[in-house]
Order: structure tokens, then C-alpha cells, then sequence
């Protein structure tokens, strides 16, 4: 599939669907398998899935940032695919309560809320310099992938954009789990954006 995707320079979209047990954290082993080896985005269609936009339609897409080093493949996959179905953006991040302390006596840092913000508005503003139209926005503190569906079917976002991170091991097997959780409960279609991060290297002895 990858390679046929690559050749026709297409999209790769998926159904995926949820699961009873332990393995509700984990998508179908055809999507997983293909999202964990892709290096473009896979669009993943889940279980809940019941508003599809239609071309004619005015298309938002959600699009999920934090402060990881994934951020900056997930702008890129947003970017690509907001472009392909002319949509517009707004950028989220989850916050909770401001829990930054001065231990040295010093000024304390600035509070969480506003890095969450001004990271938003620099994420909106890339997406801007790529040609899609985008607007910013910080979540309270709640349950991540929960409040991310529900703002998301309140605002009728036709898609939801977020990065899930490449890890080595057993984790390598299953997405993370927000992801996982997003795609399982979105009633729009999410784009998952594969974001390999590089593993610290140990010295060897």
C-alpha cells in the first residue's frame, strides 16, 4: 500500500475501528502497521466516524500541537493536506493549571498558559506562511484526546490533525495513546501524522 501511495503521490486513507479489552489501545494491525512505517500522514477513518465534508463545503480542520519535537511534522502534514481540500485551521493545546515554581529564588518562569499561547499563535503563523489561513487556540486542562473530540464535534471541524511519535521496543507496536483514544471517539476523520524523533544515543562501553 505505501508504495503504491508513493508512487501515485497519494494519500493513504484507512478505516480503523475500536476494540474491546487491552486492545482498545490499539487500531487494527493493517493501519497501525501501516501508520508505524509510513513517513507521510495516513488518514484514518475510526469506528465513531459519522460527518464527512463534502467539497462544496466551508472545511476547518483542528489541528492538535504540544511541546514535543513531533510539533513540527504535524504543522507539515496539516499544512500539506489543508491545502489539498483548500480548509482553513485552528491550532490547539492542552493546558492544565499553572504549576511552575521558582526553586532558586529567581522571577518564576512564565506561567504554563502562556508558552501554550504563544507556541499556538507561532504554530498559526507557520501555517499562515504555508498558504493555509489558520487561528490559535489554548484548551483547559481536562482528559487530552476527551477534550480534543469534543471541542471538535462542538466546532463541527471537518478534521483533526495529530502526531503521533515513533518509539523503539514494545512501544513501536501501538500509537500513542492519545492518538489511539482520538482517532477510536472522533466523529470526523483524523489525520495522523507519523513523527519519528530522534533516540538519545548511549556511549558505548
Amino acid at each position: 500500500v505505501l508504495e503504491s501511495a508513493s508512487a501515485a503521490q497519494a494519500l493513504v486513507c484507512m478505516p480503523t475501528h475500536g476494540r474491546a479489552g487491552v486492545s482498545r489501545l490499539v487500531f487494527g494491525s493493517v493501519a497501525e502497521d501501516l501508520i508505524r512505517r509510513s513517513s507521510d500522514p495516513v488518514l484514518c477513518v475510526g469506528p465513531d466516524v459519522t460527518d464527512i465534508f463534502l467539497p462544496e463545503e466551508t472545511i476547518e480542520g483542528l489541528v492538535c500541537t504540544d511541546d514535543s519535537a513531533a510539533t513540527d511534522a504535524v504543522l507539515d502534514g496539516a499544512a500539506r493536506f489543508a491545502r489539498r481540500v483548500d480548509a482553513t485551521c485552528s491550532v490547539v493545546q492542552i493546558v492544565g493549571p499553572d504549576e511552575d515554581i521558582s526553586l532558586d529564588g529567581g522571577p518564576p518562569p512564565r506561567p504554563i498558559r502562556d508558552r501554550a499561547e504563544q507556541h499556538c499563535r507561532d504554530s498559526a503563523q507557520r501555517l499562515s506562511a504555508h498558504g493555509v489561513s489558520a487561528t490559535s487556540q489554548v484548551l483547559p486542562a481536562g482528559h487530552a484526546a476527551a477534550s480534543i473530540v469534543q471541542h471538535a464535534q462542538r466546532n463541527a471541524f471537518a478534521f483533526i490533525v495529530v502526531g503521533t511519535v515513533g518509539r523503539s521496543g514494545l512501544a513501536r507496536m501501538t500509537l500513542g495513546s492519545v492518538a489511539a483514544a482520538i482517532v477510536r471517539h472522533a466523529s470526523c476523520p483524523v489525520l495522523v501524522v507519523p513523527a519519528a524523533v530522534p533516540q538519545p544515543q548511549h556511549d558505548r562501553p
